[in-house]
């Protein structure tokens, strides 16, 4: 599997399809590229769209527990479109924003937003 330096060396086939785990596979079952390698990267992952006022209400509710996470903006990104589609493939709709968290998939604002107003956003930050 390539090595990955950032989310712009990234090459999605979205002929490809998800398996339950996150992960692309092709007809081979070999994988081609996970979403799990891209959440790896930092213990907060947010897929964003700059132009979108949710994400940046996800992405200030975020970094106001002094979490540092790693974004990607798909409307600036050249692939941004691939992972736009594999995020709704995933059941990410709308697309923007996701948060994965310790790898796992949270959801989006109303996931997030939800568990903020219950006192869980925080507890899952810290752990």
């Amino acid at each position: 599997m390539p090595k990955m330096e950032s989310i712009t060396s990234l090459n999605i086939d979205t002929s490809m399809s998800l398996d339950c785990h996150m992960g692309i596979r092709d007809t081979q079952h070999t994988y081609a590229y996970t979403f799990t390698r891209v959440v790896a990267e930092k213990p907060v992952v947010i897929f964003s769209k700059s132009s979108c006022c949710m994400s940046h209400a996800v992405k200030t509710l975020i970094y106001s527990f002094g979490v540092n996470p790693k974004v990607y903006e798909l409307d600036e990104d050249p692939n941004g479109l691939k992972l736009e589609t594999e995020l709704n493939a995933l059941g990410c709709k709308p697309s923007v924003p996701t948060v994965f968290i310790g790898q796992d998939l949270i959801g989006g604002a109303n996931e997030i937003m939800s568990l903020h107003l219950q006192g869980k956003l925080a507890k899952l930050m810290r752990s």
